[in-house]
């Protein structure tokens, strides 16, 4: 059995490669239109972080800084019934301390 072609079929073949190899330049330049595109939207060089990239990273910040703040909350609230809490104990630390220094004062005045 011999294999034959006619020449419709090659110039089919011919013209069917053309188109395949024309749409893949031109989707591969599209690819890189877009993708200059985006940069441009987003402000940024191609080697610098996308806007996403950006919001993201800030979102995972805040939430930190929300879960230290809770922690801070609770950690401020376990004092409520407390002294400290209400400024009861460093006002008598405060007048402790006023004491001591008039005595030490006194004792100094009376050395002179």
């Amino acid at each position: 059995m011999e294999f034959q072609v006619n020449m419709t079929e090659i110039i089919v073949g011919v013209i069917s490669f053309c188109g395949i190899m024309i749409s893949s330049v031109f989707s591969f330049l599209s690819h890189r239109n877009a993708k200059q595109a985006n940069n441009a939207v987003n402000g940024v060089g191609p080697d610098k972080p996308r806007i996403y990239d950006i919001a993201t990273s800030n979102y995972i910040k805040i939430k930190k800084i929300e879960e230290r703040q809770r922690e801070l909350i609770e950690w401020k609230d376990s004092y409520k019934d407390s002294p400290w809490s209400t400024g009861e104990g460093v006002r008598k630390w405060l007048e402790m301390y006023e004491l001591s220094s008039k005595k030490l004062n006194s004792d100094d005045s009376e050395c002179s």
